[in-house]
């Protein structure tokens, strides 16, 4: 069964220093961590997602940049898997969308060698991946042709071929989420509890795998890795369903979608708030849950770990008073926000990123601030 919390500790020392005054996180993965990226090449399904974002507010990220005060520079997509090579090879599939290890090697064709050491050794990357693969294992796992351990295997040697390739770019600070548990979400409420069994094991498999990858990486002295936490996704997307949390959330639904579609992801029956559900579609979750997750990975940066309990996670809903973030009042919103879609914080999608990229990298080696 897959622990709860896996964290890599990190000395008090190497807190004291974590930085220069204006650090990046870079962010590769899927539609939990998209800004915009998919959204240029993406139908949004009818589901009036916000800005890009497949939720209906900022996503995790932008509240750890916000609450870490980093520079956001990101690359994910909204439908990205691990590898769509072995997508390929094991669903007969061809994703349309950049999976991380795509996306690594755009963002490297742009920025690799152009760092210094001390921006390399100060900036954080993020490979937040695995939730399509899972979707896209279902029909091998109903009809019996998909081998769960070779699948299992395959996502998370992918997961850490991506961290492979940021190592080898000189990046030595990685927060790693892992995947969700897909049988809690609403997207898996009616399958049979037999179905929702086979639905966790293999999120759990992948996530133990991985967690093994990981943990055997860091140990390499020779990648000079000074830290790979994990964000414990699984746990958290259980743990808001509990009433008590969910209560403090401000959450009314925390199992069903606000925005119901058909198989042919035509939105048949909404909600009328979006913020008092924890989902928006059957998948994704809304901004205030995503609120929740950037306060524990910006916690954990902060303070060195967090225990992902009840009265942990309630004692962060409390501190960042959650219940009033939402998709109309938001710490991250600027005056113009609903007509620009620009935040408060410095943040680069894909495109803004290459249009802007001389001025972020001398940005970034003469420690100055990003742009909006």
């Amino acid at each position: 069964m897959l622990a709860k919390y896996t964290l890599f500790s990190i000395t008090t020392f190497e807190f004291a220093a974590i930085a220069s005054a204006h650090s990046r996180t870079l962010i590769f993965g899927d539609s939990i961590s998209d800004i915009g990226n998919a959204n240029r090449t993406v139908d949004p399904q009818g589901v009036p997602y916000w800005k890009g974002r497949f939720s209906n507010g900022p996503v995790w990220n932008e509240y750890f940049a916000k609450w870490s005060n980093h520079i956001l520079i990101n690359y994910a997509f909204g439908g990205a898997v691990s590898n769509n090579t072995a997508i390929h090879i094991f669903d007969h599939q061809m994703p349309k969308v950049p999976d991380t290890l795509q996306q690594i090697d755009t963002f490297n064709a742009t920025f690799g060698g152009k760092f210094s050491d001390d921006v390399l050794s100060n900036d954080i990357a993020v490979v937040e991946i695995g939730g399509n693969d899972i979707f896209d294992a279902v029909d091998g796992l109903r009809d019996g042709t998909l081998n769960p351990d070779a699948y299992s295997t395959s996502v998370s040697s992918s997961i850490g071929a991506a961290v492979s390739k940021l190592v080898n770019m000189g990046y030595k600070k990685f927060f790693i989420p892992n995947i969700p548990d897909i049988s809690s979400i609403p997207a898996a409420h009616d399958a049979s509890f037999f179905a929702r069994m086979i639905l966790r094991g293999l999120v759990a498999e992948i996530n133990v795998k991985t967690n093994r990858i990981l943990s055997n990486m860091q140990k390499n002295p020779s990648l000079g890795i000074q830290y790979i936490k994990t964000l414990d996704l699984f746990n958290l997307i259980d743990k808001i369903q509990e009433p008590e949390i969910s209560s403090a959330l401000g959450v009314i639904n925390a199992k069903a979608p606000c925005y119901v579609m058909d198989s042919k992801f035509k939105v048949t029956k909404s909600c009328e708030d979006s913020d008092k559900y924890a989902f928006i579609d059957i998948i994704h979750p809304t901004t205030r849950v995503h609120a929740l997750l950037g306060a524990i990975a910006s916690t954990i940066l902060q303070e060195g770990s967090f225990d992902g309990t009840t009265k942990s996670i309630l004692g962060l809903i409390f501190k960042h008073n959650l219940i009033n973030i939402s998709s109309l009042k938001n710490p991250l919103y600027n005056i113009d926000i609903h007509n620009t879609g620009v935040t408060n914080i410095p943040t680069y999608d894909v495109k803004k990123s290459q249009d802007n990229a001389s001025k972020i990298i001398y940005d970034a080696n003469n420690d100055l601030p990003g742009i909006n």
